[in-house]
């Protein structure tokens, strides 16, 4: 899950290349400024992004940085894994116009995996029962790691003790049986 979070679009791509539904490219929204216009009050962005999804409660609000950008606001639905949401409703600044929604119950099957990697990473997802599962699969590449350092230092102890003090032609020659 942790390698699939850091190459979080190939995981994404490549899962919703097998999937029959279509991944919508997903264009950044963009605000459109008007002379004179002035940005909504953050009520009123808050009521039309509330009303893009009714009964979700909104987690955070992102506010324009630029004139172009849009007024983003996150917001989780009640049977949504990730405490922070999934729902992003993307308004414009300036008309409240709603730019964007991206539902993930609605997103393709790779989205959707992907938005659920976060929840099964930290074991939020399976409940204790994976939680016990995860301590053990994050412990498999130290033991893997010492191991084999072990048994290359035996192997390396094997070998010294073999080769010590003897020249390649002083060594015996391995003995061959006939059958």
């Amino acid at each position: 899950t942790g390698a699939a979070m850091v190459f979080r679009p190939t995981f994404e791509k490549t899962l919703n290349r097998f999937s029959s539904e279509q991944a919508v490219p997903a264009e950044k929204p963009v605000s459109t400024p008007a002379d004179g216009a002035v940005p909504l009050s953050l009520d009123e962005a808050l009521r039309l992004a509330e009303s893009a999804t009714p009964g979700a409660v909104i987690t955070s609000i992102t506010l324009p940085a630029t004139p172009t950008a849009p007024l983003v606001v996150r917001q989780r639905q009640s049977s949504e894994w990730h405490l922070g949401g999934r729902t992003v409703v993307y308004l414009d600044q300036y008309s409240g116009v709603r730019l964007r929604v991206d539902n993930p119950f609605l997103a393709p099957a790779g989205t959707r995996a992907a938005n659920n990697l976060f929840t099964i990473h930290t074991g939020r997802l399976g409940g204790d029962v994976t939680r016990i599962l995860l301590v053990f699969v994050g412990f498999t590449p130290a033991t893997l790691f010492a191991t084999g350092f072990m048994m290359w230092l035996k192997h390396l102890g094997r070998s010294r003790r073999g080769l010590q003090g003897r020249s390649l032609k002083e060594r015996e020659p391995l003995a061959v049986e006939e059958v």
